[in-house]
């Protein structure tokens, strides 16, 4: 077997082994039921990523959205808004509160829309966070 081959192959297979891990995370992660519940482990997963110094505003939207089950954005400087829909779980919060604490939703306020190079990396680099924490 070739040496490309062989890494090729162990590419795959971390790929499949790490996207498996995000799916299981997200299909045993605790469940949100209501607003109250969304406001909650709000609250507590903005400690955890909360090294930002600066006070951020975060309104929350327990509802459908037109952009998907999940979203993050900024209103205005300081203010923000999270949308999850019922099937959504602290998963999702995790990977909506790193967009705005790592300031994609500030880039795209300001710059009108994410190239589709920062929209591939802001994605994953969210992804890894609300699955393994890793804060990249």
């Amino acid at each position: 077997m070739k040496k490309s081959s062989i890494i090729r192959t162990i590419a795959i297979i971390a790929g499949i082994y790490i996207i498996g891990q995000g799916i299981c995370r997200e299909f045993f992660s605790q469940r949100i039921k209501n607003l109250d519940d969304l406001q909650r482990i709000l609250k507590e997963e903005a400690m955890n990523i909360g090294r930002i110094k600066e006070s951020k505003d975060i309104y929350c939207f327990f509802g459908k959205s037109p952009w998907g089950t999940a979203a993050s954005g900024k209103i205005r400087k300081g203010q923000y808004l999270l949308i999850l829909d019922k099937d959504r779980s602290r998963t999702a919060v995790r990977h909506e509160l790193y967009h705005i604490f790592r300031g994609h939703c500030d880039k795209a306020y300001e710059v009108g829309e994410w190239t589709t190079f920062d929209k591939i990396k802001n994605e994953i680099t969210a992804r890894l966070y609300a699955d393994y924490g890793l804060r990249l």
